[in-house]
């Protein structure tokens, strides 16, 4: 099966090779040479810290009056988040005898204390060990005993939940291998008690801490391929899998996001402008608005990291609400928002206007085609951005702003990266628009899954190719296309399906706010397409399912036409980052299909319409 994309009217005035060889040559923030990592050669940049320490530091020593973390009431310089950083890192040290290479677990939301957490752990060359807050009690308890951490970081909604008679600190604490020295808690107040059972208040600790203030500067730095970060896969078809990356991989992230937004001005036929330059009087800070999960490499890798390097203002969110969203944008100046697509869209359902902003991007689940057309016209000065990538390769593996050239494409390879499409078998190298599964080659991809060599090599090859799960095809300037994992899609009759083609179709239909395409079983051609979509806020009760297949039946064939879709007011079931959980979609739909089969068989007419 192939793909395509429409001939652009506009045309870069360099094509990305040529930006690459620009951006990339020698004296360039983004120089690239060869180094010999596990065994493989690969490009790295040369001009990338060794290690995640001496990013802290750098960004610290340049930008340390400036603001940097703002949380309702509350802001913070690069220097106040540095101090307390500091003593975090000494108190660990010191105190609780973390050594690098030990893991320091998080389990908060968005607090400003999940980045001092993190820097401090960084100082001593720990590893910090990002675990999903919003995981069930069974989940999150797998995850702890898994990586096995020396200290826990909670907030007071995990505080109370970990802290149960019985619980998981119980469960933890029966095994006397367990390494867990410590739990702290930041923020008690926000729960239901200020007090916790075998849990620590953070502030107090930190405050009564008697060592050397810069007890972790003895500490040993991190060598560039030791482990840097632990994260979690969403774990939907099965227990989470910890993500082990190096130093040099997690910060890899950092300037591949540099180099998608350089790439703009070439592109364009524009200067290359100087970045972190020193403010001039009266300038505006550059301002990124962070509403994703730091526990997530959006939220971390692709938020936290840029802004930092940069020496941008970071303003955290409580949670995401479009309309706060809306407001911070507007009284802190924001200057670069970015989250998942459906968080652009429910920018675009309200008021906003900004001419301030400078970029939108958004990256974790597939977009819709018009998506980035509708941002450029809001935000007249704001560039769309998309970047493709996962827990594995450290967010960005490809990433572009190309979007009036490749409105669907989730961009070319990071300057380091590698992309190829193989065949499904894994036998042959696909050629331009031809459909297969995406693999992936580069200093950002994980070292391992933590403690789990099995599945480590099922997933990386030995000279080092990372097999995504997802499928897609590229052009033949090389711009990627994802059309779908290879779990997800559909197969009616021996045709392949792919999921994201019928929710582009049903997100034609202006009213639909959400589009998740599943199949249904079916005895004769063995699966069928369905849908599930959520009404924007303006027309709640006023979508009718055959209007939404009549819209979609105009863009699709025949055969991936839905059979049914349910239509509903209530947003669809979305993971941590913000991914839609297409399992429990699939068993929405798939309970509805067959009562409406049942309903057939009983002779009760033709097929009902649902309305969730």
């Amino acid at each position: 099966m192939s793909g395509s994309e429409p001939e652009p009217e506009w045309k870069p005035k360099l094509s990305i090779r040529e930006v690459d060889a620009i951006l990339t040559g020698p004296g360039m923030l983004l120089e690239t040479e060869r180094a010999i990592i596990d065994g493989r050669v690969l490009r790295v940049y040369k001009n990338q810290p060794p290690n995640v320490r001496k990013f802290w530091l750098g960004s610290v020593m340049q930008f340390k009056d400036k603001d940097y973390v703002v949380f309702e009431s509350e802001r913070y310089t690069y220097q106040q988040i540095h101090e307390r950083a500091s003593r975090f890192a000494s108190l660990l040290y010191t105190d609780y005898g973390v050594r690098k290479g030990d893991r320091v677990a998080i389990a908060m939301r968005n607090y400003p204390e999940f980045i001092t957490t993190f820097w401090g752990i960084h100082l001593i060359g720990a590893i910090p060990t990002f675990i999903n807050a919003w995981a069930p009690t069974e989940p999150l308890l797998y995850c702890l005993q898994l990586t096995d951490p020396k200290v826990l970081i909670v907030d007071a909604e995990r505080a109370a939940r970990v802290s149960r008679s019985g619980g998981i600190l119980d469960k933890i604490k029966d095994n006397a291998k367990s390494s867990l020295r410590k739990v702290l808690v930041v923020r008690p107040h926000e729960g239901a008690s200020a007090k916790y059972r075998g849990i620590h208040d953070f502030e107090s600790t930190l405050a009564s801490y008697s060592g050397p203030e810069n007890a972790w500067s003895t500490a040993p730095e991190a060598l560039p391929d030791e482990g840097g970060s632990i994260f979690f896969t969403s774990g939907t078809t099965g227990r989470p899998k910890g993500v082990l990356s190096s130093q040099r991989a997690f910060i890899q992230n950092t300037f591949n996001g540099i180099a998608s937004r350089l790439r703009v001005y070439l592109r364009n036929g524009e200067e290359l402008p100087v970045l972190g330059a020193p403010q001039a009087e009266g300038e505006l800070q550059k301002a990124g608005l962070l509403s994703v999960p730091l526990f997530h490499v959006t939220g971390c890798t692709s938020t936290l990291m840029p802004n930092t390097a940069l020496g941008s203002k970071i303003v955290l969110m409580r949670r995401w609400d479009a309309n706060e969203a809306a407001r911070l944008i507007t009284s802190e100046k924001i200057t670069t928002c970015g989250g998942v697509p459906s968080m652009a869209a429910d920018l675009l359902d309200t008021d906003l206007q900004s001419d301030i902003l400078e970029g939108v991007s958004f990256g974790g689940a597939p977009a819709s085609s018009s998506t980035a057309p509708e941002l450029a016209k809001r935000f007249k000065n704001a560039v769309p951005g998309q970047g493709y990538g996962l827990t594995e390769t450290n967010a960005l593996a490809a990433c572009h702003a190309d979007f009036v050239a490749k409105p669907s494409s989730t961009g070319w390879a990071c300057p380091v990266v590698d992309i190829i499409v193989v065949d499904i078998k894994g036998e042959k190298i696909m050629p331009p628009h031809q459909i297969g599964e995406v693999w992936i080659k580069g200093p950002n991809v994980m070292t391992c899954y933590w403690n789990d060599p099995a599945a480590t090599a099922k997933a990386i090859t030995k000279d080092g190719w990372f097999k995504s799960g997802d499928l897609g095809y590229l052009d033949e300037e090389g711009f990627l296309f994802i059309k779908d994992r290879v779990k997800d899609i559909m197969i009616r009759g021996g045709e392949n399906i792919h999921s994201i083609e019928v929710e582009d179709a049903l997100y034609k239909d202006e009213r639909i706010l959400e589009a998740a395409a599943v199949s249904v079983p079916d005895k004769r051609l063995g699966e069928l397409v369905a849908a599930r979509v959520t009404t924007r806020p303006g027309f709640h009760g006023q979508v009718k399912e055959e209007e939404v297949l009549e819209v979609a039946s105009k863009f699709l064939p025949a055969h991936a036409v839905p059979v049914m879709v349910l239509v509903s007011d209530k947003p669809v079931e979305r993971n941590a980052p913000g991914k839609i959980m297409k399992d429990v979609v699939r068993k929405e739909v798939r309970a509805e299909w067959a009562k409406r089969l049942k309903a057939q068989t009983r002779g009760k007419g033709k097929k009902t319409k649902a309305k969730l």
